[in-house]
């Protein structure tokens, strides 16, 4: 008896110290994250002022001219931090480009020469399309101007280069997970460059490419689901059962980062994208790393079964504040950390430059780009018969945009802000990550929900229809006709369709101020709940849908 006691007393004795030696002992795995670095040759820019190369760069106001610099910076932040490995959740290129391609792996073999492990994935920019071309732009005579929508340009022409193959990108790209490297476990039998990864530390990676593809080139469609699903399933539970924790890659978005996102901006996610996320989480999955939004978010799900799966959103390199992750897991606890470099070559405070760049007109020079031009050239290809009445549809509908857009976004809300300021702070916290929605830029928010600024909005596009058609001159000369036009527009503006308006696209705004659960920048993830780095619990300021609701009924009564 006192020699089954002695032994028990000595197993319970080496439990009681394996214990704290097991608790201490948790696995790490340092490694950064860069997303959407768009890289574009510097002479593929042409003139900095070109008419079709700011159409490119100013979409969404990229910094293309300082890729090489930003780059760089990126590099030296990421050795000096000293990650084993680095993520890069695609848009590798500015449009395909083999050129951007080749420029790019060639500054990023600064880390592989380091002893970094690069690991990434193609987007929807990198790999050649049928329906779109590569591109550069070439001024011929600098002198040669153009003014477009009130603006002067420098007349530049579009001239086609040589685009990327799935092949080719997966040969330009073999240094950085599509070699003969001994850390990749499988390929994707079905066609994708998806593949799974030794990450060493008890860590997996499974990269997924989720784009269509039609032999060597994408179809412009995004794809997870078949076959492609079925291996990514089995990659995440021969994962589990080895005992190492599986962490996602791609490039396009699950969770929603504010409410009606995926339905007014449908196209950054994936297919039932959410679904996907719970079924991953299910399967034990609880990071996923991803792009294509051009905002540093992170975002939240919990199944019914009560697991939660984080999916990390990284900024664009290339855009306002170019965000660097830097991440430490710890079994499956998980710390990250966003970095805003401060200074690049030939810039010392990076962030004021990008704060003024985005600034200064920025939200202009967006819609110029997405309402004003693309928008002109729709409706004159639609409506032309040919070239002489393209181009006079063309100029008769530049001009009424131009004057839409530019009396919309001066229209002042409350407070003393207008719609442009509106929209530029919604970009900017957007892509920045941590929303915040000061009292006046709520009261500003409250004027929109409330439907009487959409009266004043259908208001501008009559009037703009009668400048710029001539029909205002012709309406001054008979009262009649005058009054006529005045009932018509009473009752066009009626006040339910206004208060509709106003709830959607209000909230909307409103969404975009409040950040959902978690943080976005800093946070610590321990036993699967969200921590502020002060140990503060992470809350989630987004309402709940009932509250919305009693939001919406408000509004419309």
């Amino acid at each position: 008896m006192k020699r089954i006691i002695s032994i028990i007393l000595a197993v319970c004795l080496l439990i009681c110290m394996a214990v704290p030696a097991f608790a201490d002992n948790k696995k790490e795995l340092n490694f950064s994250v860069l997303s959407d670095i768009h890289y574009f040759p510097k002479e593929y820019i042409g003139n900095l002022n070109g008419f079709n190369s700011r159409r490119t760069l100013d979409n969404d106001l990229k910094l293309e001219q300082y890729a090489n610099e930003i780059l760089d910076e990126a590099i030296r932040e990421i050795l000096a931090k000293g990650s084993k490995v680095v993520l890069i959740s695609g848009d590798n290129a500015m449009g395909c480009e083999y050129l951007s391609h080749e420029m790019l792996t060639a500054r990023l073999r600064k880390l592989t020469d380091a002893g970094v492990k690069v690991y990434t994935v193609p987007g929807n920019h990198d790999i050649s399309r049928p329906d779109k071309i590569s591109k550069s732009f070439v001024a011929d005579d600098p002198a040669k101007t153009v003014v477009k929508a009130g603006t002067t340009y420098v007349d530049d022409r579009i001239v086609e280069v040589r685009g990327t193959t799935k092949s080719e990108f997966a040969e330009l790209y073999k240094d950085f997970g599509y070699g003969d490297d001994e850390s990749i476990i499988t390929r994707d039998p079905g066609g994708s460059l998806s593949y799974s990864a030794d990450l060493g530390s008890g860590y997996r990676l499974i990269a997924i490419d989720a784009n269509e593809y039609s032999g060597e080139l994408c179809t412009g469609k995004k794809y997870l689901e078949g076959d492609l699903l079925n291996w990514v399933n089995s990659q995440i539970k021969d994962c589990t059962a080895a005992g190492d924790i599986p962490l996602l890659m791609m490039h396009y978005d699950l969770i929603e980062k504010y409410d009606m996102q995926s339905t007014i901006m449908g196209g950054n996610f994936l297919d039932g994208g959410e679904k996907l996320a719970e079924s991953f989480a299910d399967l034990g999955v609880r990071y996923v790393f991803t792009g294509h939004s051009h905002a540093n978010d992170i975002s939240s799900l919990t199944t019914k079964a009560g697991n939660t799966v984080y999916e990390v959103c990284t900024g664009s390199l290339v855009l306002h504040g170019s965000p660097i992750r830097h991440a430490k897991l710890s079994g499956e606890d998980c710390s990250i950390r966003t970095v805003f470099p401060r200074s690049i070559e030939g810039i010392d405070d990076y962030q004021a430059f990008c704060r003024s760049y985005y600034y200064d007109g920025g939200v202009r020079t967006i819609m110029r780009n997405r309402a004003i031009f693309d928008a002109t050239e729709a409706v004159a290809g639609a409506l032309s018969t040919n070239e002489k009445s393209y181009a006079k549809i063309y100029d008769f509908f530049l001009a009424l945009m131009t004057r839409v857009i530019d009396t919309l976004l001066a229209t002042e809300l409350d407070c003393g802000i207008t719609v442009e300021k509106m929209l530029t702070e919604m970009y900017r916290e957007h892509y920045a990550g941590d929303e915040t929605i000061t009292p006046e830029m709520s009261l500003a928010t409250d004027t929109l929900v409330n439907g009487s600024k959409f009266e004043i909005a259908l208001d501008i596009v009559f009037s703009s229809i009668s400048v710029v058609s001539g029909l205002e001159k012709i309406l001054k000369l008979n009262p009649l006709h005058d009054s006529l036009l005045d009932k018509a527009l009473e009752k066009a503006l009626a006040f339910i369709p206004a208060k509709i308006l106003g709830i959607v696209i209000g909230e909307f705004c409103r969404g975009i101020f409040i950040d959902t659960y978690p943080a976005d920048n800093n946070v610590d993830i321990i036993g699967g709940k969200a921590f502020l780095p002060d140990s503060t619990p992470c809350a989630d300021l987004a309402e709940s849908t009932s509250t919305k609701f009693k939001h919406y009924i408000k509004a419309l009564f």
